[in-house]
């Protein structure tokens, strides 16, 4: 069943999002009728990438910060809104250099993109197939297979073990996730929600997370009004402990 674009505002996550952002949804396609479905993959954010924020990624997962942080226990990672999944895996290939122990959880309200995070391959468009390949292929050396003619890369299978996604909103507390995360990553989706939304988010962020952990989110000032007593905030790393 199709709807005009007010009408699927209304049914999926209306009450979440705030007007801006709405505003924006609502421009893009007018009169146009769409289904509950492709509204909800449209709201969720798939502008990610395999390079965005590198500098911070390979701070937060380096070697010496998680040795640092956490020593040699096993460390159990969720990413909010993970979108295609792309950063997951980056994640992943940074700990395979140096760590066996952790697992990584991706959680996203659009099926589409969790199905495609799933399918473990990737396709780029370049126009200069070479210099795509070989940026690849430095940054991931042998952890993926590259097939040049089909402009994809796959995951190997010591990547895949490591990872699972998962169909959900974060928004909605989930009590299997309580406690269970030493770092949790949550960027760009909280800021276009309303504020009783947003704090839903970091109360369940604050649920999830174990007394000390490591959270990186891109709009701290709404992480800053739940319980966390922050330990120290750098750039967009905070090191949290909780106040219980």
């Amino acid at each position: 069943m199709r709807f005009d674009i007010c009408t699927a505002c209304q049914k999926v996550w209306h009450k979440h999002l705030d007007e801006s952002y709405l505003d924006m949804i609502k421009s893009k396609y007018g009169r146009r009728l769409i289904t509950l479905d492709e509204y909800t993959d449209d709201i969720a954010n798939h502008f990610t990438s395999f390079f965005r924020k590198k500098t911070l990624l390979e701070q937060a997962f380096s070697q010496e910060f998680i040795s640092t942080q956490f020593g040699n226990k096993k460390i159990e990672i969720l990413s909010v809104w993970c979108s295609y999944g792309q950063e997951v895996y980056v994640i992943a290939h940074y700990l395979s250099k140096f760590l066996r122990n952790y697992n990584i959880l991706g959680i996203d309200f659009s099926k589409k993109c969790i199905n495609h995070a799933k399918r473990w391959i990737f396709r780029w468009e370049s126009h200069d197939k070479e210099k795509t390949i070989k940026t690849f292929k430095d940054f991931f050396w042998d952890n993926v297979i590259f097939d040049s003619q089909n402009s994809t890369i796959e995951f190997r299978d010591h990547i895949k073990s490591k990872i699972c996604f998962d169909t959900q909103d974060a928004i909605v507390f989930n009590p299997k996730l309580e406690d269970k995360f030493d770092i949790i990553i949550c960027y760009n989706m909280v800021l276009h929600l309303t504020p009783q939304s947003a704090k839903n988010v970091s109360d369940n962020i604050y649920s999830y997370a174990k007394k000390w952990s490591v959270i990186l989110v891109d709009h701290w000032p709404l992480f800053q009004k739940t319980l966390w007593l922050k330990y120290k905030n750098y750039r967009d790393i905070a090191f949290l402990e909780k106040n219980i």
